[in-house]
């Protein structure tokens, strides 16, 4: 009996042995991962560009620092200016002449000073073109200012209405800085400025009372009003100083000039007006060393706030640099480990349907061949001459892992064996089902054999014609039985040969 034909394994996906990519194995290992991936890509660009922007912005802040010290030291320089000026005005306006034009040329400097800085900061700070207009305006009159301060008319009020301008860009510095650190130190330089201006005024206006020897009431209420004025800034100052700025207000601001200038106003608040008691000369050198003390402080504060803006753009470039290297660092590693995982799991997988399909394909028909033949089995239940690695040996390597796969491949393994042993029994059953009715067929044949020469010889023997004819008929029935049993060898896949004629017992 021929061995049966194998069933047809039925392909999935299509006629070809390839996968659909999209929705491989690999694929969709490899997608939560991407967009994980891509999402850690995300946030650390977010943290980068945030790292980027607080660099910039203390880049900005370092530039709006030198913007504020230009402005402080221009506003220091036309107030010893006007002050000069004032001076040789009481003098007779001939009487040191030298010593105004020195200063205007310490002033022309620190107006050149400031122009500079102005421009870098319009170029980072865009917003405080409108302030930054103003004073250039200013700027513009200061020629003007020195030619009537020269003259017979006074010409404080230009320079008043410049240092003004001057001190409304101070006070806009700090809203262009989003770290509130930087925008405090900028407060803290604005706040000194003013303070410093406001010594000045305080200086030519009792120095003028000094030397008249009386103080009228309306010099009374401006005395008042700028004593309240610069409380209000020395307040707004210490509210939002920090502590190294507060130790070197308290530092600078401390000395023996600052208590003679203060105990001079206090007196002229206090005394009648109509007796001054104190020099004019003296207030003006004590109040003069207390604007230069402001202006210090000013110019470590300034000092302050850049160093301090150097150190954060550093601190933000390195954060940037940090961060950046670290997120493609991090999605890098963790995309490469996809990768590799969702690899070799695609891998391992390929092999076991490798393996089933060898199993389905060939082993199986292999195996019930080689027991239809009666040949030796091969290893792993092989038929022997067999090409390539058995199924048991592909998935050999992948059932001595630890995870899932590995106890597919194990359970793989399992049903392999088992069906390669159910393919044998069923073909040694067939072997045996055949073999039995190929003897059963010849034996039978053989009786019929027998059979037929009795009839031969009975009918030789016989004359009636009646029981000629029965004897006919029964041989004709043993030649179709003999024919019966020939068929049946032919399906039990023996050779029908023709039968010896000698009898067999």
């Amino acid at each position: 009996m021929p061995a049966p034909r194998t069933a047809r394994v039925r392909r999935h996906n299509g006629s070809s042995d390839q996968p659909n990519r999209l929705w491989s194995v690999r694929t969709q290992l490899l997608a939560p991962i991407l967009i994980a991936t891509l999402g850690l890509l995300g946030l650390g660009t977010l943290q980068t560009s945030s790292a980027l922007s607080a660099s910039s912005d203390a880049q900005r802040a370092r530039v709006l620092a030198g913007t504020a010290t230009a402005t402080v030291r221009l506003v220091h320089e036309l107030e010893r200016e006007l002050a000069e000026t004032v001076a040789l005005r009481g003098r007779g306006g001939t009487s040191g002449r030298q010593l105004v034009d020195a200063q205007r040329q310490r002033g022309d400097t620190a107006v050149r000073r400031y122009r500079t800085a102005a421009e870098d900061a319009r170029d980072v700070a865009p917003g405080l073109a409108r302030v930054l207009d103003g004073a250039n305006e200013q700027l513009e009159q200061l020629d003007d200012a020195r030619s009537v301060a020269l003259g017979n008319r006074p010409a404080d009020t230009l320079y008043l209405s410049l240092v003004d301008s001057l001190l409304a860009v101070a006070d806009a510095l700090p809203a262009q800085l989003r770290n509130t650190e930087l925008a405090n130190a900028a407060r803290e330089v604005a706040s000194v400025g003013a303070q410093e201006h406001i010594a000045a005024l305080e200086r030519d206006l009792l120095r003028a009372s000094f030397n008249r020897g009386t103080l009228t009431k309306a010099e009374l209420v401006r005395v008042a009003h700028l004593r309240g004025a610069q409380e209000q800034r020395q307040a707004e100052f210490s509210r939002i100083a920090s502590p190294e700025a507060s130790a070197t207000y308290g530092r600078l601001m401390t000395g023996s000039d600052v208590s003679t200038a203060r105990r001079m106003r206090d007196q002229v608040l206090s005394a009648d007006s109509e007796a001054l008691p104190a020099d004019g000369d003296a207030w003006f050198v004590a109040q003069s060393s207390v604007i230069r003390r402001y202006n210090l402080v000013g110019r470590n504060l300034s000092e302050q706030l850049d160093a301090r803006a150097a150190e954060l753009a550093t601190d933000a470039r390195t954060s940037a640099l940090v961060t950046g290297a670290a997120t493609l660092t991090l999605a890098l590693l963790a995309f490469l480990t996809a990768s590799f995982l969702a690899v070799r799991t695609s891998r391992r997988l390929r092999e076991l349907r490798a393996a089933a399909l060898i199993m389905a394909r060939r082993e199986l028909s292999e195996r019930i061949d080689a027991i239809a033949s009666g040949t030796d089995q091969g290893p792993n239940g092989t038929a022997p001459g067999s090409t390539g690695p058995s199924a048991l040996e592909r998935t050999a390597a992948i059932a001595r892992g630890r995870d899932e796969i590995a106890q597919v491949a194990e359970a793989f393994d399992t049903v392999n064996q088992a069906a390669l042993h159910l393919a044998g029994e069923q073909a040694e059953l067939r072997v045996d089902v055949t073999r039995m009715a190929e003897a059963l067929a010849r034996r039978i044949r053989t009786l019929i054999t027998r059979q037929l020469r009795l009839l031969d010889e009975f009918e030789r023997e016989e004359t009636d014609p009646d029981a000629l004819a029965r004897l006919f008929a029964l041989d004709h029935l043993a030649a179709r039985m003999r024919r019966n049993g020939e068929n049946l060898l032919v399906l039990a896949g023996a050779n029908p040969a023709a039968p010896r004629r000698a009898p067999t017992c």
